[in-house]
């Protein structure tokens, strides 16, 4: 056989990602922070003893959107309870405050744009406008990041309908460059009498040459009197389980759920699966339902066989106030062009001996149109569902592997080094029997290239389901997640 060198580093490169990406697989989807976007595909959530499976969805829920007369009643409790009426005239003077802050950051020279969240009520994206060139929010200020955007927040607390106290008191979890040393960041959470904020968190981006301030967003909850929030659940972690479980039908004896761990002074509780898969882990939130109101919560990710959810309920009364399917799954086949065996021109097994230039007879090529190969368990897939259609074509990064070419001399794959599809169809016409310029760094990939890449991504995920299947799963602890 011709030696061509592109199959054999890809594969060694190939094998080496699919082993990583096992160990960090994908993190997309829902928590309500940074640190809850854990994986949570099939390959997740295999493992564990056996339970049934629900087969169909249970649908996302936020009370904040629902009309119904009984949410409202709760919602009218909720601001009794805060001690917050929230009047016609009361959501106007916020108003007014908010839009008198957004003319003040313009006075100041700023050019600002600022994008309201899903509710109208605090602004998610505070930046400079379209097309202004150069602007920013804020100078550097010579004593870091963190400093230029806690200066910035607290000469705009308004417009976030916070107060220079509560600007304070926003916990830095993060502050760091991207790897391409293109933009800074600096990441807060925040958090209320030692209790974190569902959802509440902002991250401040700043130009990494400079550092000045170009943009604001996050979802923190405005208005909160900290003193005035209780610290208090009247409902047991365990009965706060039954609450949650009780939204997805089950029927939970809350004697049943053992506690094996308690941290940060009680506000965190692991208790034993029950009827789910994963033992639970149930912590307390304060959840904000509009600007001035927020209620002390349960939130915990309960695990099914095939389905996730993440699960906020009432620390007093259980009701539901949120929940989200967090699973991902795929049902949409792919396309691959690839040869089903151990090389394009195979010798194996052989009595052929080194030196005697043994060259085996080239093989076609086999098109398979498939989800994975281990459907029973991998809900996920290989390629997720949706990527296809521009502007996001369907490449060869998937829930177990992430496979390309590196031609740059910098360790990684290259930017332009995955083939991608917008028809979900990775078939490329390419001989190996015959020499093929090999085209440099920075330009396309050629047919051959596409279809050498193609045939690692198949074979490393065929590899990893085949490894699954002899027992290579969580809950035989190996690195699954």
């Amino acid at each position: 056989m011709k030696n061509r060198t592109l199959f054999l580093p890809a594969i060694i490169f190939a094998v080496f990602t699919a082993l990583v990406v096992w160990s960090n697989a994908p993190r997309r989807v829902s928590g309500e922070s940074k640190k809850g976007r854990g994986k949570v595909g099939a390959a997740a959530e295999r493992g564990g003893k056996a339970t049934p499976g629900r087969k169909t969805e249970i649908e996302n829920y936020d009370i904040r959107r629902d009309e119904s007369e009984e949410s409202r009643a709760a919602f009218d409790g909720y601001r009794q309870a805060a001690g917050a009426k929230q009047t016609l005239a009361a959501r106007r003077s916020r108003e007014r405050m908010q839009q008198r802050a957004r003319e003040i950051l313009s006075e100041r020279g700023a050019r600002v744009k600022v994008e309201l969240n899903a509710f109208g009520n605090a602004p998610e994206i505070v930046g400079v406008a379209d097309g202004c060139t150069g602007c920013a929010l804020a100078a550097a200020s010579g004593a870091g990041n963190e400093a230029t955007a806690r200066a910035f927040l607290s000469r705009n607390a308004a417009l976030y309908g916070l107060d220079a106290r509560a600007v304070a008191a926003l916990k830095k979890v993060a502050d760091y460059t991207n790897p391409s040393g293109n933009l800074s960041w600096v990441e807060f959470e925040q958090e209320l009498n030692g209790i974190p904020v569902f959802q509440g968190y902002l991250r401040a981006a700043f130009t990494a040459v400079d550092a000045r301030l170009a943009r604001t967003t996050g979802n923190l909850a405005a208005g909160l009197n900290e003193a005035a929030l209780t610290t208090d659940a009247r409902l047991s972690p365990a009965d706060a389980v039954r609450a949650a479980a009780g939204t997805l039908n089950y029927k939970l004896d809350p004697s049943s759920l053992r506690a094996s761990a308690v941290e940060h002074g009680g506000q965190a509780t692991t208790l034993s699966s029950g009827a789910f898969t994963r033992d639970i882990k149930i912590e307390l939130r304060y959840f904000p339902l509009e600007p001035g109101v927020a209620t002390l919560a349960y939130a915990l990710t309960l695990w099914e066989r095939v389905n996730a959810y993440h699960i906020l309920v009432g620390a007093d009364d259980g009701r539901l106030l949120w929940r989200k399917n967090i699973t991902s799954t795929q049902s949409q086949p792919v396309a691959y062009s690839v040869y089903d065996n151990d090389s394009p021109a195979p010798l194996s097994p052989s009595n052929a001996l080194p030196g005697t230039n043994t060259q085996a007879p080239y093989t076609s090529r086999t098109t398979f149109n498939l989800v994975s190969e281990l459907t029973a368990f991998d809900d996920l897939g290989w390629i997720t569902d949706g990527a296809g259609p521009t502007p996001t074509p369907a490449t060869t990064t998937g829930n177990n592997v992430d496979a390309g070419l590196d031609r740059d001399g910098t360790d990684g794959i290259d930017p332009a080094g995955r083939p991608t599809s917008a028809t979900r169809s990775f078939i490329y016409t390419y001989d190996p029997a015959v020499d093929d310029p090999i085209p440099p760094a920075g330009s396309p990939m050629s047919e051959y290239q596409k279809g050498a890449v193609t045939n690692l991504f198949f074979w490393s995920n065929r590899y990893h389901d085949r490894l699954y299947e002899l027992g290579f799963t969580e809950a035989a602890r190996n690195f699954q997640q």
